[in-house]
């Protein structure tokens, strides 16, 4: 049976990547490799050993080949943090009614009766003259 040529392109492709991937440093790897998933702890821990990569690399303990990995590990961590952290607060807001707006009415009111309250204080103490 002979094999299609999309079959022939795919083995060829993964037979690049495979060889493509021994090349690389495995921190770089897997570092990059955390980076990819937009699930907050995950891609943070893989956005610091992408940027602990690019320090190495800076300081010669890392090869040239493995520099743009390492580059492109650190963007998508960073990127994959941010959503990671937005759909914690997502998750966070549906599940437990969080609400912002609540919040800032509520902050403000409390923040206003404080300094009633401090005020109050303040004049309380004065002396009195008579």
């Amino acid at each position: 049976m002979t094999q299609s040529a999309l079959e022939q392109e795919a083995v060829r492709k993964i037979a690049q990547w495979k060889i493509a991937l021994t090349l690389h440093d495995r921190g770089v790897l897997l570092g990059f490799f955390l980076s990819l998933f937009p699930i907050f702890p995950v891609a943070f821990f893989g956005l610091i050993l992408s940027l602990l990569n690019i320090s190495l690399w800076k300081k010669g303990k890392l090869g040239s080949y493995d520099k743009n990995l390492a580059f492109k590990g650190a963007i998508l961590g960073f990127i994959n943090t941010l959503i990671g952290v937005f759909i914690l607060f997502l998750i966070m807001h549906l599940v437990s009614g969080f609400d912002w707006r609540v919040n800032q009415i509520l902050l403000f009111e409390k923040l206003s009766k404080y300094l009633e309250w401090l005020m109050n204080i303040r004049s309380s103490n004065k002396k009195i003259s008579v």
